[in-house]
């Protein structure tokens, strides 16, 4: 859960925003959150709940009693959505991986290889923190073939060549817009190998398909 406070006009509004529990007849909440606010004013305390979307807005009624708390606070809120996406989406990565490993028999010690861990930024876009699975950083060290055409296809991904991709106007509106995640495939002596970017720009990841 993210927490934050500020000072609107003369009172502090108080902000919680944690990942909604998606259920079987709600799949829109698979990625959504629930975002509580607090105004301790003159007169008592003011409350207002609300669901939002990955983006911060708003998927449920912003009128009626307190909304205003809501309205007021827009910007603060897409930025804990976004800490908070950036968090979940880590979070299901690594989860991905150690089912992966734990599938082939392998140690969960190492579950990616750190490339860089500072943000990354291409000519048109972020890169976010650049990993490798565990598939591709052994290949890359068993075959150095294969090494060359990973580094071969990430500076075409950073130049925003998107190889064999089908998504290239896609990607191109992404890179553009900086909201949707951002995808290249390129063949190498493995087999073609995946490039992605998450929409929210945290995270670069090189992976086999199979490794999805």
């Amino acid at each position: 859960m993210n927490k934050y406070s500020y000072t609107e006009g003369k009172f502090v509004i108080y902000i919680e925003v944690e990942p909604t529990t998606p259920t079987p007849h709600e799949p829109k909440y698979d990625d959504a959150y629930d975002v509580t606010l607090l105004a301790n004013v003159k007169g008592g305390l003011r409350k207002f709940e609300i669901t939002v979307d990955a983006k911060g807005d708003a998927m449920s009624r912003t009128t009626g009693k307190n909304s205003d708390l809501f309205h007021v606070s827009r910007d603060a809120i897409r930025n804990l959505v976004k800490k908070e996406s950036r968090n979940k989406r880590a979070a299901a990565l690594q989860t991905k991986i150690a089912h992966l490993e734990y599938r082939l028999g392998k140690p969960t010690a190492s579950k990616v290889k750190k490339v860089a861990v500072k943000t990354l930024t291409a000519g048109k876009f972020e890169l976010g923190r650049v990993v490798q699975t565990r598939g591709v950083n052994h290949k890359s060290r068993e075959n150095p073939q294969f090494k060359r055409d990973v580094d071969n296809a990430f500076r075409k991904y950073m130049r925003g060549d998107w190889g064999i991709s089908k998504d290239k106007r896609m990607n191109n509106q992404a890179v553009k817009n900086g909201d949707d995640r951002i995808m290249g495939v390129y063949p190498t002596s493995e087999g073609d190998i995946w490039i992605i970017t998450e929409w929210d720009r945290s995270v670069t990841t090189m992976l086999f398909p199979s490794e999805y």
